[in-house]
């Protein structure tokens, strides 16, 4: 994980408004990208290894 991925909106003192909403959307839509890669790689390593659909675990 990058260090600055533990800034959240309430963890920037005296933050402009900007700055705010920018961490506050940056954060959730770099979490759901890192898991949608992460599926994605979990998925192809699956199918390469040969087994079905059915083994994959949530």
């Amino acid at each position: 994980m990058p260090a600055g991925s533990a800034r959240y909106p309430e963890a920037v003192p005296g933050g402009s408004g900007v700055g705010r909403l920018v961490v506050g959307v940056a954060v959730p839509v770099l979490v759901v990208v890192i898991s949608l890669v992460f599926v994605a790689v979990i998925d192809v390593r699956i199918r390469l290894a040969g087994f079905g659909a059915g083994g994959v675990h949530a």
